[in-house]
């Protein structure tokens, strides 16, 4: 077997196409971060922006509020609420002059202590009155997710951590937007950071998902097909030896789950050292907000977040392929077995997020292709049940990877019995 896997892996990397595949992968992921890099910096000079234009709008509204202290005519209990309102504004200047030396000390700790102030003002006004503010970054956004942006800010200074912005900002599944206000909200929140492990963060994000798994099957989808296009393909060969078909197809799985694995960890680590060169290592505690039952959070570091998801990802990674190769056996040729799979696989996952059959979505293994919102608990928040997690996707997704290879070998036998008998 091992010298199966060995050969396997050989043709696998000695092609053209996998080599121009891989390159192409590993570019767009240098452009993803030269991206991240440049909006990080852009975000940081836009909190420095924003704060100097808060003092300049303050200082002249302190400015407006005096010329009209100095009017002979004016009433003394007006003259109280102007001197009230004066009193706030100055104090709310001084807040944002400390907040603005942080920003160019890069005094995280002041910084993000400005911060939790303004935001346990927010929330204690929200929880208690439930006010409508007229500042538009509040509007639609629920008591939950300014309380868990304040405890997540909380987390970063007890624990020393470097913020990573938008600090004032954040959304979750309990806001509630219109198609043009989610845009912008989404744009809002939207964090970057040229720090190697967030970037790993905002890697997961993107590559596993639907679409890393489509990209794994466009690369390794023709490993049965293109074998067996004419009697004398390589597979041909291998079944006038003393080697049995199922074993054939063992190697072929367990290569294409090395190579899997191989590509991940070299991105992580060219990541890993791009991001360490370029700026920083990161925090591997930094908090990734979780979703608990009944409107709860918690929090999960960026170390074992990035872990869980590495070890999910694999395991619809081997469910996945499973499903191709059972397909690619009793297709001849890649493009219709490519197209079968990722049409089940696309299938599957868009009957998984139907409310109706929430009961059982926790049992369809399509429900873990969105590996990050598994993790944090945002898909069990979307179709409202919390057996959607880590643990019960690896449970699923193994049980469903072995039935499908215990059907596959019992077509495999049932079809040679019946040779036989013919």
């Amino acid at each position: 077997m091992f010298k199966l896997v060995r050969f396997e892996l050989k043709k696998i990397y000695k092609t053209r196409t996998f080599l121009f595949m891989v390159l192409s992968f590993f570019a767009l992921i240098l452009m993803y971060y030269t991206i991240n890099y440049f909006q990080a910096n852009q975000l940081y000079n836009e909190q420095i922006l924003t704060n100097q234009n808060t003092i300049h709008n303050l200082e002249e509204r302190i400015d407006d509020i005096k010329l009209l202290l100095e009017l002979p005519d004016i009433v003394p209990a007006e003259k109280r609420s102007l001197n009230d309102a004066l009193q706030l504004l100055e104090s709310t200047i001084e807040q944002s002059k400390e907040r603005l030396e942080g920003l160019r000390k890069k005094d995280w700790d002041l910084v993000i202590s400005s911060y939790i102030e303004e935001q346990k003002n927010i929330v204690q006004e929200q929880s208690s009155f439930g006010f409508e503010s007229k500042d538009s970054s509040l509007l639609n956004r629920s008591l939950f997710t300014l309380e868990s942006n304040l405890e997540k800010n909380k987390w970063l200074k007890e624990k020393g951590i470097t913020p990573i912005f938008p600090l004032d900002y954040s959304i979750t599944v309990y806001d509630q937007f219109d198609t043009n206000e989610e845009q912008q909200a989404l744009s809002m929140a939207e964090s970057f950071s040229a720090d190697a492990l967030f970037f790993q963060y905002k890697l997961t994000d993107l590559v596993f998902t639907s679409l890393g798994v489509l990209f794994f099957v466009l690369l390794f989808g023709d490993i049965v097909t293109k074998e067996r296009l004419n009697n004398s393909g390589p597979i041909n060969l291998l079944r006038t030896q003393p080697i049995k078909k199922n074993h054939i197809l063992i190697s072929k799985f367990i290569a294409i789950i090395i190579m899997s694995v191989l590509i991940i960890i070299t991105v992580s680590l060219i990541s890993v050292v791009i991001g360490t060169l370029f700026s920083r290592f990161g925090d591997g505690n930094y908090p990734i907000l979780k979703y608990g039952q009944n409107e709860t959070f918690s929090f999960l570091s960026l170390d074992l977040f990035l872990i869980q998801s590495f070890i999910l990802f694999l395991f619809v990674i081997l469910f996945v392929f499973s499903i191709h190769l059972f397909i690619s056996t009793a297709v001849k040729q890649t493009v219709i077995s490519v197209g079968v799979t990722m049409m089940i696989i696309f299938l599957g996952a868009a009957l998984s997020s139907e409310n109706y059959l929430s009961a059982i979505t926790p049992y369809m293994p399509f429900s873990y292709l969105s590996v990050n919102e598994v993790i944090t608990n945002e898909r069990a928040v979307l179709i409202g049940n919390f057996s959607i997690n880590f643990l019960t996707g690896i449970i699923v997704l193994s049980i469903t990877t072995g039935l499908i290879w215990m059907i596959h070998y019992l077509v495999s036998k049932s079809y040679v019995v019946k040779k036989e008998i013919t």
